[in-house]
């Protein structure tokens, strides 16, 4: 069995799971790395935004040289479930319901909703999308995009169901972004008046009322690119790992697996949804390979937070004599 020097582990989506806990409720392996590890806060502030915050993660991962080639994310995702690339701008298209209060909107999913109904509403959205310049484009796993040939000047919003904010805080902005900003109007003009919007209503659902563009950007030719061997099943981290002309490698099966791998610097993007099989199948055994020193160094990332352990019993002794952070306060 192979030692890995680094190992850097994205857990995507996991704060929204995380908040959902109470402390009390949190898997022990987890409540132990947040409370022992030394915790690193990635960002604060609002800039943070165009892109999901555990693509961020991903992109921390990176040199520093290259994180800006992931920064069009709707591009790489495209390409990363097997799309043809072309210069232009790439943007996500999602359906959601939009809950307007007197001075804030919140942001919900659609519910219920099948792919039928989802095309239905896509094809009546293509007149006016096409009268926009943009083409629109459904991947093999039913994920909507929309291409245009101009290089837009235009910075978009990651979708965040649940957010309640300002609907202009998070409309497009930029110098090409007006236009965008009335195009979103007349889509929600149109889902309104849809029959299948209406017979929703009739059964007591709620209504696809809004389009969501998210991701937005154009590739280019990344200008440096990494050693570290980075695996995901993600259409993003794919799409960027062939931006970065690297291999894109499987999931392993297991942390076992994983640790007869050869190579010194590995970055690991798995789902964090499901916190306690995350627990059982990478954080447990994980933690046992840091004590052993079989794994020098592991980054755990955690939406914003980055949380390290070095490996070796006197690093596993020097944890357990340290202070234990609050972890309320932590993820406050």
């Amino acid at each position: 069995m192979s030692n890995i020097n680094q190992l850097q582990l994205v857990l995507r989506n996991s704060l929204t799971t995380l908040h959902a806990l109470d402390v009390t409720q949190f898997p022990p392996t987890l409540k132990y790395c947040l409370q022992h590890g030394d915790t690193q806060r990635l960002w604060d502030d609002a800039s943070h935004r165009t892109l999901a915050t555990w693509q961020y993660s991903v992109l921390h991962t990176l040199p520093t040289e290259v994180r800006s080639s992931g920064l069009p994310a709707a591009a790489l995702s495209w390409c990363g479930e097997g799309g043809a690339l072309r210069s232009g701008t790439w943007m996500h298209i999602d359906l959601v319901h939009f809950s307007a209060g007197m001075n804030d909107v919140h942001i919900m999913s659609a519910g219920e909703i099948s792919d039928e109904d989802i095309q239905q509403l896509m094809t009546a959205l293509q007149p006016l999308l096409s009268l926009a310049g943009f083409e629109l484009h459904c991947s093999a796993a039913n994920h909507w995009y929309v291409w245009c040939e101009e290089v837009l000047d235009v910075q978009t919003h990651a979708l965040q169901i649940g957010l309640t904010t300002r609907s202009y805080d998070v409309l497009p902005t930029g110098n090409d972004a007006p236009p965008l900003r009335r195009l979103l109007t007349e889509i929600q003009m149109l889902l309104h008046q849809h029959p299948l919007n209406q017979q929703r209503e009739r059964q007591g659902l709620s209504v696809i009322n809004a389009a969501w563009f998210s991701g937005a950007g154009s590739p280019t030719p990344a200008t440096s690119s990494t050693l570290q061997r980075i695996m995901s099943d993600q259409p993003y981290v794919q799409g960027l790992c062939e931006q970065l002309n690297v291999t894109c490698w499987p999931i392993p099966r297991s942390v076992t697996e994983m640790l007869r791998i050869r190579d010194n610097d590995m970055v690991l993007v798995i789902d964090g949804t499901n916190v306690l099989q995350v627990e059982e199948q990478w954080l447990q055994p994980l933690l046992r390979g840091v004590n052993r020193g079989n794994v020098q160094h592991l980054h755990i990332y955690l939406d914003h937070l980055r949380v390290i352990l070095h490996g070796g019993r006197r690093q596993q002794l020097l944890r357990w004599t340290h202070r234990a952070v609050n972890v309320k306060e932590l993820l406050a």
